[in-house]
């Protein structure tokens, strides 16, 4: 019997994915039963911290990130399930609270959570009316 695991980089975004022998992080090694698999990235911020068919988990990616100088802002995140997965403590919060001023999100995030998590409503809303900052 294999197990499915969802991976969250590379050419296999939001698909579920066969992994039959190596259950783990590309980068460290460690057992997805250890570890948290990383966000999922849009595909330009990605091939900047990895090939296209690795993943990565979240540690991985924080070095990667680090080590590359590579800036990762809630805009590279996917609007997808994934990044919301574990509202509030979801990506999708965590890059939210953390950038200022804080991007403005589209409407794709809505899509994202349709159905899937209620609870995300008021914040998601408060994220998506959020007026762009105007540039002098």
């Amino acid at each position: 019997m294999t197990d499915t695991h969802v991976v969250s980089f590379g050419k296999y975004k939001g698909r579920a994915c066969l992994q039959n022998s190596l259950k783990r992080c590309d980068g460290c090694r460690r057992s997805w039963n250890e570890v948290y698999a990383g966000p999922m990235l849009c595909d330009a911020t990605w091939r900047r911290l990895a090939d296209e068919a690795e993943t990565l988990c979240e540690d991985c990616v924080r070095q990667r990130s680090f080590d590359r100088r590579v800036r990762i802002a809630l805009a590279d995140l996917l609007p997808c399930e994934f990044n919301l997965f574990h509202w509030p403590h979801s990506y999708f919060n965590l890059f939210a609270s953390i950038e200022t001023p804080p991007t403005v999100v589209s409407n794709k995030w809505r899509v994202a959570a349709a159905g899937y998590w209620p609870m995300c409503g008021d914040t998601l809303s408060a994220a998506l009316e959020r007026e762009p900052e105007v540039q002098p």
